[in-house]
């Protein structure tokens, strides 16, 4: 029998406030898909996901993906040791991938739910919006959808998809039903309803 892993997320440093995605995910996934969270920190969201999918016991492959130098706020500081630490309990339920957002997508091939929260300027998500589109999600999403705080993200989620996204809160998401994926959009749409 399953023993259920207990979340303490809350004990982490940072922010997250789109749990309902990652539960909508972790619900739609068939066994074995493939989710991605680019722009980890200390793994707040991180340990959420990965806990949502392990409790899920549908072998799912949750890819967590930072450079953990943080930024210009942040005093370009190795975060990725405190990360590994509060994410000790979930060892050998995910994988952390160093590099790049741009390159673990090349790394990775296809994928099936991605997230987006890494650097926030026009410029670096619409370049993750594309390297990640190629990996042919069912559904690609973000945080920091605030037009009066980060027109960047606003910017670069209005060129990628037009009108065919939507926004909860301060997250933004598209479904992308142009594959086979190993996400069922049906379940997905319930549960985040």
């Amino acid at each position: 029998m399953l023993q259920l892993i207990t979340h303490n997320y809350q004990t982490i440093p940072g922010w997250f406030d789109f749990d309902w995605i990652y539960q909508a995910a972790v619900a739609a996934a068939y066994p074995n898909a493939k989710l991605v969270e680019v722009g980890a920190f200390l793994g707040r969201s991180s340990s959420y996901l990965v806990t949502e999918a392990a409790n899920a016991d549908k072998d799912l492959e949750v890819n967590i993906v930072d450079l953990w130098w943080g930024s210009s706020e942040h005093h370009f500081k190795n975060y990725m040791p405190e990360f590994m630490r509060n994410m000790a309990h979930l060892r050998g339920h995910f994988n952390p991938i160093r590099l790049p957002s741009t390159v673990a997508a090349g790394a990775l091939g296809n994928t099936d739910f991605v997230f987006l929260d890494a650097e926030h300027t026009r410029k670096a998500l619409s370049a993750d919006i594309r390297a990640w589109r190629n990996t042919y999600p069912a559904i690609i999403a973000g945080h920091d959808y605030k037009p009066n705080q980060f027109t960047g993200v606003c910017e670069a989620v209005h060129e990628a998809f037009g009108d065919n996204f939507s926004v909860r809160g301060s997250t933004w998401y598209a479904v992308l039903p142009q594959h086979k994926s190993y996400i069922n959009i049906r379940k997905f749409r319930d549960a985040i309803a």
